[in-house]
């Protein structure tokens, strides 16, 4: 397994870890509605209405479904020096900081053992390194501003 594999099993495993939880959260959101309906003897039938623990769940559930660590990219509508979009955030993966040496041309990606220039290269606004992929190949690469 490479690291970019194993840095994207990593990323896999947190979102569903994250969704669990907040499918556990919701369960316990639900519990205490039913208790304040009990307490406010607010009723239908005996049971919430059939649409309210659904859709509570459903509000609760699209953050975690929806955004990922590199979901800022897609958002940002970041496009690489030929006018292209970064891809969303599937296609993106963060590389560990010990990855990337900074050479005299470019960005050198260990793992990869591959050159990204300078002048195709973007600031990264999390401060950390990210490569964008399509079909095996780099979109766009995403690099810490450089410290003063």
């Amino acid at each position: 397994m490479t690291l970019m594999e194993a840095i994207a099993l990593g990323a896999l495993l947190c979102n569903i870890i994250v969704t669990l939880l907040t499918l556990w959260r919701g369960c316990q959101a639900v519990k205490e509605i039913r208790e304040l309906r009990k307490e406010q003897n607010v009723r239908h039938n005996g049971r919430l209405s059939s649409f309210v623990v659904p859709l509570l769940l459903l509000l609760m559930l699209t953050p975690a479904l929806a955004h990922g660590p590199a979901e800022w990219i897609q958002r940002g509508d970041y496009r690489n020096a030929a006018g292209e979009l970064c891809c969303g955030e599937r296609d993106c993966f963060e590389l560990a900081p010990g990855d990337v040496e900074i050479k005299y041309n470019g960005y050198f990606i260990r793992t990869r053992n591959e050159l990204v220039p300078f002048n195709e290269a973007q600031p990264s606004p999390d401060g950390a390194y990210w490569r964008c992929q399509w079909g095996g190949m780099r979109k766009c690469f995403f690099a810490p501003p450089p410290s003063i």
